[in-house]
């Protein structure tokens, strides 16, 4: 959808409608677009920067930026934006933490604390065989995003076991 073409239009004083859609050629602007993607943005944290200060997620601003990936579903843009991190991490699932030695007390604690790129650790967390209401009760963050980290983690465990 010509986001950029049909703002600049309507800056010029044209109607939605009278806005033709130039992708479809057959709708106007007026009609609610169909997208088939969609988009994840993570902040970038540059931890070195704040050496002297918690590093633990809250209310005081730390990132320095953001990443923005797009794709097909929530796990491919999520894997996509991990990956433009630039933190030596392929995606959730695979990278440094994922192959850690840490175990489930290890694994806790750095949830507990908030670290910035948490959801590395829920991916090790899934990966020992901790489960979507454990890391929910532990973290508050939504059943739903657990899942998709959990779905992430359930499929590479199974490609990495047909190989």
């Amino acid at each position: 959808y010509p986001l950029a073409y049909v703002s600049a239009k309507l800056g010029l004083g044209y109607k939605l409608y009278e806005v033709m859609n130039e992708v479809s050629k057959a709708t106007s602007a007026f009609f609610e677009p169909s997208l088939d993607y969609i988009t994840v943005k993570i902040p970038r944290w540059d931890l070195t920067k704040f050496d002297s200060s918690n590093s633990g997620l809250g209310t005081e601003m730390k990132s320095i930026g953001e990443v923005m990936a797009i794709g097909r579903s929530f796990e491919e843009s999520m894997q996509k934006a991990v990956r433009m991190l630039d933190i030596g991490e392929p995606g959730l699932v695979g990278g440094k933490v994922y192959n850690s030695s840490m175990n489930k007390e290890e694994i806790t604690a750095a949830l507990k604390s908030r670290k910035p790129y948490w959801f590395l650790y829920a991916a090790k967390a899934f990966s020992i065989g901790m489960s979507v209401e454990e890391l929910h009760k532990l973290t508050g963050v939504d059943n739903f995003f657990l899942g998709k980290v959990a779905d992430l983690v359930m499929l590479y465990e199974k490609a990495r076991t047909k190989r």
